[in-house]
């Protein structure tokens, strides 16, 4: 595997993570999905796998700070991308051997 396409798969894998920070964030798809899961006529028609994965995708939404003002969503975004880029770069070099300078005096 070549270290171009590393970083391509990389560069993918933040924005695909970013991607789905945006979502979280959206505040119409929040409101039309929080609406279904208010609504017990659609509920009862969903199969139990549904109705999990809406509850769910409506929890990582609150959790990813859907209620939050404007600015605040912003940079919640913004801190969850560098984040992810940290974590990426993290992976990356962790299995690379650092060489530690240990003060034996103390």
């Amino acid at each position: 595997v070549s270290t171009q396409s590393t970083g391509a798969a990389w560069n993918c894998a933040v924005s695909a993570a970013g991607y789905v920070e945006e979502l979280n964030t959206n505040q119409g798809l929040y409101k039309a999905i929080r609406e279904v899961s208010l609504d017990r006529n659609l509920l009862e028609g969903m199969s139990e796998e549904d109705r999990l994965a809406l509850f769910s995708l409506v929890r990582e939404m609150e959790m990813s700070g859907i209620h939050l003002p404007v600015s605040l969503r912003e940079k919640y975004l913004s801190l969850t991308a560098q984040l992810h880029k940290d974590g990426a770069v993290f992976t990356e070099l962790a299995h690379k051997p650092v060489k530690l300078c240990v003060d034996t005096t103390a």
